[in-house]
């Protein structure tokens, strides 16, 4: 009898630790720009992050968070986003070292 609320108990501890890791998961989703913008200046950002060409994202683009919340997809030849990075915007690659199959 103990042993079996042992196993029952170990198996619901089991449980729970799957569906909190499968919560984590959907949070970490990432995205993938379906299109890229031109905007002028974008003002007060709070993140960004390079997006590179992959196999399910076929732009090259950095997204951009606002303090807003707001998001936009950038076209990353845009000279007054290349200028916030060389003042110090970092913008990390959205996967680490995953190699794209888009690119040429």
């Amino acid at each position: 009898m103990r042993k079996a609320l042992v196993v029952v108990g170990l198996l619901a501890v089991a449980a729970v630790m799957l569906v909190s890791a499968s919560e984590v998961d959907q949070h970490n989703i990432i995205p993938c720009c379906d299109k890229v913008e031109r905007p002028y200046l974008i003002k007060n950002i709070k993140e960004c992050h390079e997006q590179e060409k992959r196999k399910h994202c076929k732009y090259h683009a950095f997204i951009i968070t606002t303090t807003n919340g707001v998001e936009y997809c950038l076209d990353p030849t845009l000279p007054w986003l290349k200028k916030k990075m060389k003042e110090g915007l970092k913008c990390p690659p959205d996967i680490e070292g995953e190699t794209s199959e888009m690119k040429s």
